[in-house]
């Protein structure tokens, strides 16, 4: 069975150079489910980094390093067995 994640309606988030910005994921999972924010880099490696351990992200002073895709990730274990659930991108713009 899949896990059902939701990161919120939008798939494109603005924010001002500078700002605070939040994402926040919850996912179905017994037992809770372990999140991963990633951003992945517009790069040609496809360069993926983690930007958060828990279901939150809040990016205190957005800056251009933080333009691009984001997917949280949830990862449950139900005995031996790993389940990965992963959600839509949201896309975020820096504006400024």
């Amino acid at each position: 069975s899949s896990t059902d994640m939701d990161v919120g309606p939008e798939r494109v988030m603005t924010a001002p150079l500078y700002s605070q910005a939040t994402f926040s994921c919850t996912a179905e999972g017994n037992p809770p489910p372990a999140y991963q924010w990633l951003q992945k880099l517009p790069t040609a490696q496809g360069t993926v980094l983690i930007r958060s351990s828990n279901s939150s992200l809040i990016i205190s002073n957005v800056t251009y390093d933080y333009k691009g895709e984001y997917v949280c990730k949830a990862t449950n274990v139900i005995g031996k067995e790993e389940r990965i659930a992963q959600s839509d991108a949201i896309s975020m713009q820096v504006v400024g």
